[in-house]
């Protein structure tokens, strides 16, 4: 089930370093509209009612910050339907509008005109397929990019903030968004709870370092295993052979560590 890591996290099931601050910052405009700095660059929007959200663990995140009643179509959905109704029930789940089963097209998102495409580079947004912020925005249709994805300046690389940093910065931007603030301040509480408690546990005197690999496309990199997430990278251990590669521990952890979500890799 496609990146179930990171559905985990942004539902707060699972918690492995997220900090207070970061790159994005969110306040609420005296005229009705809504200011963010999102991946570096304040954004406007003058209309947040109509959300257009990509991929299932963004669509966790905007639900866990309170958006449901704003959501008003996804894509990009089967894959997560089932972690995403034990989550949030199975009439939540059911009432979205699914409009694609895989990333959107430039004319489906233009032909539902939400107010807000929530999306991120790699995650429906892509300059080979015409589908930007920039050609949404000649729509008259904003783009939330998720942090995760905000790329290095002067570069197509992403990242440029630890991962569990990122989503809370996601929670907290999208709270915002959607007029719940306080719902995602919560939320973003808990998971920090989490990882106090986390953190607390008995160290190993030698921390692994661990790739995770999640479906095919997708891929997250944790430099430890107790507890301390790194930055977001490719997984070459698993990504060279699409998952069919044996990963050797020379820990003695053994191989081919599996679970449903896909494959761990410890080096």
């Amino acid at each position: 089930m496609k990146k179930y890591l990171a559905i985990l996290c942004s539902v707060g099931i699972l918690a492995a370093g997220c900090g207070t601050t970061g790159n994005n910052e969110a306040s609420t405009s005296a005229n009705g509209g809504v200011t963010l700095t999102n991946c570096g660059e304040e954004v406007t929007y003058s209309k947040t009612d109509s959300l257009f959200v990509n991929d299932g663990n963004i669509i966790a995140t905007a639900l866990s910050a309170g958006g449901k009643d704003k959501i008003k179509n996804v894509s990009s959905l089967q894959r997560d339907v089932d972690i995403l109704k034990a989550k949030y029930g199975a009439e939540t789940i059911d009432g979205l509008n699914a409009v694609s089963k895989e990333y959107p097209s430039l004319e489906e998102v233009v032909s539902k005109q939400p107010n807000v495409y929530v999306a991120g580079w790699g995650y429906g947004l892509s300059e080979s397929k015409n589908m930007t912020p920039e050609t949404l925005k000649e729509q008259g249709i904003g783009t939330y990019l998720i942090t995760e994805s905000c790329r290095q300046q002067g570069t197509d690389k992403r990242g440029t903030t630890d991962p569990w940093t990122a989503v809370s910065e996601d929670l907290k931007n999208i709270g915002t968004l959607v007029g719940n603030a306080d719902t995602a301040r919560e939320v973003v509480a808990d998971q920090d709870a989490r990882l106090k408690t986390l953190r607390s546990a008995e160290q190993p005197e030698k921390a692994h370092r661990v790739c995770v690999r999640l479906g095919l496309r997708h891929h997250f990199h944790l430099r430890e295993v107790r507890g301390t997430a790194g930055n977001y990278r490719h997984c070459g251990c698993a990504q060279r052979q699409r998952g069919r590669r044996r990963h050797l521990d020379p820990g003695g952890l053994g191989k081919d560590q599996r679970f449903r979500a896909g494959r761990v890799c410890v080096r």
